[in-house]
């Protein structure tokens, strides 16, 4: 039995491997909007993080980040947090579900709101990131799952923001 449980397990990492390849398109065209020209990425990441996504700008400055998560909203969803420096803080750009538009009525205006939400903060620093948290108490568990995932991947967009780590480095597409 645990000879089938180990294959069963390495099947479910070869396949989240297939969905994280394909969620790199997406983070890239979210990178894309920041202005970035060139890009290093580690997928899978680790923490939670299918995949993180750095972008540079021409003069090679690190200037941007995309995580992606899947996220237990209203359906399980790939979303993305965009973080880009601005000055000495820390904007969440955005933070996108795509198939949120296959969403039907109050789930898809609650998913919907909360990503509003949460686009267009301004942080300090990674465990200001964390806080994102707080602002769910009395929330439904479903829009407490969009909270977590944005605070965990703008924390560790952050956290790789500050590092520079030295991955190599593509154009972007």
């Amino acid at each position: 039995m645990n000879g089938r449980k180990g294959w069963l397990a390495g099947l479910a990492a070869g396949l989240l491997a297939v969905v994280s390849a394909q969620a790199d398109d997406a983070a890239l065209g979210f990178l894309k909007q920041t202005g970035a020209v060139q890009y290093a990425e580690k997928t899978p990441y680790g923490a939670g993080i299918v995949s993180m996504a750095l972008g540079y700008d021409a003069e090679g400055k690190l200037v941007a980040g995309v995580a992606s998560r899947e996220t237990a909203t209203y359906y399980k969803t790939m979303t993305y947090v965009t973080v880009v420096r601005e000055g000495g803080e820390f904007k969440i750009q955005s933070m996108n579900a795509p198939a949120v538009a296959d969403f039907h009525g109050k789930s898809r205006e609650y998913a919907e709101g909360a990503m509003k939400d949460v686009s267009g903060k301004v942080l300090a620093d990674s465990a200001a990131a964390k806080g994102l948290v707080d602002a769910v108490s009395g929330a439904t568990p479903q829009l407490k799952a969009i909270y977590v995932s944005a605070a965990l991947m703008a924390s560790k967009v952050i956290d790789e923001l500050n590092a520079g780590p030295d991955w190599e480095r593509k154009p972007l597409p």
